[in-house]
């Protein structure tokens, strides 16, 4: 007979498939991401056993951990860890072992499309500092070679021990990389830390797999041996791809914006700057610069660039300005550069100025960086003469003309006019030149062509009265336009009686005003109404307008004030009033297509309701019950009908007749020895005339019997139901059954059995006699259906043997005796 879990067993983990914390994990290549395995259905792939096949055995399970310090799952009650070694002799309990190289190995991951992959993981660990530790790796060769991912303190949480000298220093990679106690008593973080790094150069690689690898030194004392290491929640995904940028040199006043922004980043941190947090920046000094990037995912990326910027620069000031024979010394400053002016070739830091004109430098330093800048010199003779360029000016304006004013006693000649003013006022098209005497009898002049442009033609036409909207055109195409109304369109659209002006600035911007009064002629109201609708064939209204014209015009091409409609259609009315003012409506004519249908009439069971539906077009309903939804629910016998009505006044009526037949009323009785393994008799109790039955036992089982009988195999309460129906209606009872233990299963297999003292402060003594001779092996479970003690106690006929609870809590335990294929239980209870 096939030995199955304990039922104490049965009910814990039954509990925890209840809550949902195991999944069924698929085995094949994994191909879709992001991809997150928390080992709550399984090992999902993932596979321990040794890497050296001369090591010492592998001690990777995947259970819950109950290692002195890694007691737990990250999430749920699954994690990967090391030490669950239970108690083998020659070792400390719950430890890993001496002389271990072992891995915990992925399934194959096919990063085809992923171009920057990463990883995520819950981690523990708790090893002896600096000989036994874990590291990572990855393989693209189905595991002929592995590569140690990281380097040693990667952010984030990655290698803390850069020195690991167990078998590590031969083993994975060759590189004494790893996680190992954090000093010399052998702690590591204290629970649970997210390791997290990138997965550099298996982006594109359609063949990876990956693996934790641990390995121990050959030290086989208490010291040496701790609980090893722990992963849960392993997270898989493509990170955005993070380039700041190549180390850069730019020159003096020039900045370069740094810019990561990628999409799917959550936040910026910049090193230059803790509140600096946007996705860029400008940077303009020497220095380097960091930046932190956390994706929606969760990774966190980083990327630096080193940025010099030349200390060159070219500021020669302010324009000079010189009077005759005065010389001005101009220094370049930077002289660690090469300096080169224009326009006389100089290579010196300094020259010396003493005429007018445009001086650059160029200074260009060894970095490769040339600053320039320029600085005019002028030498003042005369004032600067400038009448301007030839110009027009529209017919019957001025424009003034000036010389230019100069150092007192500068002196003025205009031509072909007599003047000898700074400015003069020109009206009459023609050349006008003026000459400029300084003080010191320095000579300049200029000359000007002045022509004469005429005005536009503007009439916006006489006086009238018009039909509204009205459009008003100020001709004269391609000229700009200022309208009374603030307009400046050429046309505008008016509807209020008034006077309406507009000015017209021709291109060459003359401009002519104009102006007119109108008057707004009123509309008949052709406003025929709402949207109507035809109920049905033969109905018919007649359509005439609110208001009153001088004459009408319909599309069906009636000319009288008013019509009649039989049909669906479209109708228009233009109405003319006694202004000459058109005004047109329409309104669309449609048919109804309101229906109502509650179906055939309908049969229940006594106690169901029904739901009435009258469907979803019309705008008001209204029932014989005196309800006014769409819907209402029925559980009577009776007539039931409803009035469907829609806008413009259509309406339909329905009806339906409901009948409620009885249904029958299961119950049931159970005779027997609640207990598991006893045979339970279920015995039909209904009333009515059921002609079908159902039982649902609760663990699974079922049966079609009127009156079957049942054996459970477990303890726990299970809710037992019976469906009975009679070809029409049917109807279910519930129950709930609690299975206990066997009344005489003890008895059956002890001459004598017991546990003494109970309660006990922890130190127990089991004496049992059994009625033949048979294997024995004893459980200690907690109320949580944890294991907290076990002992193989052998085959034979009477055993004495002690048991030492001491470190447990208080509190009441569950004693499990596997007497071959049966348990029997005691409970337990610690003060």
């Amino acid at each position: 007979m096939t030995r199955t879990l304990s039922s104490i067993t049965i009910r814990f983990f039954c509990l925890l498939i209840c809550l949902g914390l195991f999944q069924q994990s698929a085995t094949a290549q994994v191909t879709t991401y992001p991809y997150f395995e928390d080992f709550e259905s399984g090992a999902g792939g993932w596979t321990a056993g040794k890497i050296n096949p001369n090591s010492s055995p592998s001690s990777w399970v995947l259970t819950l951990p109950t290692n002195y310090s890694i007691d737990t799952a990250y999430s749920g009650v699954n994690a990967w860890v090391t030490g669950n070694s239970n108690n083998i002799a020659g070792f400390p309990q719950w430890s890993y072992f001496p002389g271990e190289f072992s891995a915990v190995t992925s399934p194959e991951f096919d990063f085809t499309n992923l171009q920057n992959p990463g990883i995520q993981v819950a981690i523990w660990w708790q090893s002896e500092f600096s000989q036994d530790g874990t590291c990572f790796q990855s393989s693209i060769d189905g595991g002929m070679t592995w590569q140690t991912v990281g380097a040693y303190i990667d952010p984030v949480n990655w290698y803390n021990d850069s020195s690991v000298n167990g078998g590590m220093l031969g083993g994975p990679g060759g590189q004494p990389l790893g996680w190992s106690g954090l000093d010399s008593v052998n702690t590591g973080p204290g629970e649970y830390v997210i390791a997290q790094h990138g997965l550099d150069g298996l982006g594109g690689q359609p063949s990876v797999l990956l693996r934790f690898a641990f390995s121990s030194n050959s030290v086989s004392d208490s010291v040496s041996l701790s609980d090893g290491f722990a992963f849960d929640d392993v997270f898989i995904a493509d990170r955005p791809i993070i380039d700041v940028g190549p180390d850069t040199l730019i020159c003096f006043a020039e900045r370069l914006i740094l810019d990561v922004c990628t999409p799917g980043a959550t936040t910026y941190q910049w090193n230059n700057n803790p509140i600096d947090t946007f996705c860029n920046i400008i940077a303009v000094t020497t220095g380097q610069f960091f930046v932190n990037v956390t994706d929606t995912l969760g990774f966190i990326q980083s990327d630096t660039m080193n940025l010099l910027v030349s200390d060159t620069y070219a500021n020669l000031g302010s324009d000079i300005g010189l009077c005759p024979g005065d010389t001005f010394e101009l220094d370049a400053e930077n002289p660690w550069a090469d300096h080169l002016w224009l326009p006389d070739s100089s290579t010196n830091q300094v020259i010396q100025l003493f005429e007018s004109g445009s001086f650059t430098v160029e200074i260009s330093d060894s970095l490769g960086c040339v600053a320039v800048d320029s600085i005019n010199v002028i030498v003042d003779f005369v004032p600067d003469t400038d009448l301007g360029a030839d110009t027009s000016i529209c017919a019957g304006e001025n424009i003034i003309l000036d010389a230019s004013s100069g150092n007192p006693g500068t002196t003025y000649d205009w031509s072909p006019i007599s003047a000898s003013s700074q400015t003069v006022s020109i009206a009459a098209p023609g050349t006008y030149a003026v000459i400029v005497t300084s003080p010191f009898g320095c000579l300049t002049g200029d000359t000007v062509n002045i022509g004469v442009n005429p005005l536009p033609s503007v009439n916006l036409g006489v006086d009238r009265m018009v039909c509204p909207p009205f459009e008003i055109n100020a001709g004269n195409t391609n000229a700009t336009y200022a309208w009374t109304t603030n307009e400046t369109t050429q046309t505008i659209s008016v509807t209020q009686n008034g006077l309406y002006g507009v000015t017209v600035t021709t291109d060459s911007g003359c401009a002519r005003y104009d102006e007119v009064n109108l008057t707004m002629g009123t509309y008949a109201d052709a406003n025929l109404g709402p949207d109507r609708k035809l109920c049905g064939p033969g109905e018919s209204f007649t359509l005439s307008p609110a208001g009153t014209g001088a004459s009408y015009l319909w599309s069906t091409g009636d000319v009288t004030s008013s019509i009649t409609v039989t049909q669906a259609d479209q109708y228009i009315l233009q109405l003319t009033s006694a202004d000459g003012c058109v005004s047109i409506d329409t309104v669309n004519v449609t048919s109804s297509t309101l229906n109502v249908d509650l179906g055939p009439d309908l049969v229940i069971c006594d106690g169901d309701v029904i739901t009435l539906d009258a469907g979803p077009l019309p705008d008001l309903y209204t029932w014989s019950t005196g309800e006014s939804s769409r819907r209402i629910q029925v559980s009577n016998s009776g007539m039931y009908s409803v009035l469907v009505e829609e806008s413009g006044g259509c309406f339909r009526r329905d009806s339906v007749f409901v009948t409620v037949e009885p249904a029958p009323q299961p119950t049931f009785s159970v005779s027997g020895d609640q207990a598991v393994f006893q045979s339970l008799q279920f015995n039909d109790q209904s009333t009515g005339t059921p002609t079908n039955w159902s039982w649902d036992f609760g663990d699974g089982s079922t049966s079609n019997l009127q009156n079957p009988t049942h054996t459970y195999q477990s303890l726990g309460d299970f809710e037992v139901c019976l469906t009975v129906d009679d070809g029409n209606c049917e109807r279910t009872e519930c129950q709930t059954l609690t299975i206990g233990l066997p009344s005489d299963l003890e008895a059956a297999l002890f001459t004598s059995l017991d546990v003494y003292p109970n309660p006990s402060q922890g130190n127990l003594t089991l004496d049992l006699q059994l009625k033949d001779i048979n294997e024995v092996s004893l459980e200690v479970f907690d109320l949580r259906g944890k294991k907290v003690f076990g002992e193989v106690l052998g085959k034979g006929q009477q055993i004495i043997r002690n048991i030492n609870l001491g470190a447990q809590d208080k509190g009441m335990y569950i004693l499990q005796l596997n007497v071959g294929e049966f348990q029997v239980y005691r409970k337990l209870m610690i003060e």
